[in-house]
């Protein structure tokens, strides 16, 4: 139960992590209003080292909900915990996948409709 624990732990973390960039960028709805002065540059530089240590975060907590569920099948007291480790280590893959296969079918989309950006000088 401690590595259950621990990814419960990390995860809480990795979405406070996620949210700053909310908290930072709420009030430019659009990139025409983002600030470009040397203070915010440093502030966005700080977001994506944040967000970084978040996806680190993320993939630890995965990885110790995995090993956690792993351990409770080991130990025999019912099958659910053996399909539910494996539900544990293919759901975020196949989520990741099926992320990957929607994007590349709306980029394919995009092009046959001739809605990508243009350069304008």
């Amino acid at each position: 139960m401690g590595r259950l624990r621990n990814a419960t732990i990390l995860a809480f973390l990795t979405v406070l992590l996620f949210q700053l960039p909310y908290v930072f960028f709420f009030p430019y709805r659009s990139l025409e209003r983002l600030p470009t002065s040397p203070s915010f540059i440093v502030i966005v530089m700080i977001t994506m080292v944040l967000m970084i240590i978040g996806l680190i975060l993320g993939i630890g907590s995965w990885i110790f909900e995995i090993l956690g569920w792993f351990s409770m099948c080991r130990a025999g007291v019912r099958k659910f915990y053996c399909f539910t480790k494996y539900m544990v280590l293919l759901g975020p893959i196949v989520g990741f996948l099926l992320a990957i296969v929607g994007a590349g079918a709306l980029v394919l989309e995009a092009i046959e409709k001739g809605v990508m950006p243009t350069e304008e000088s």
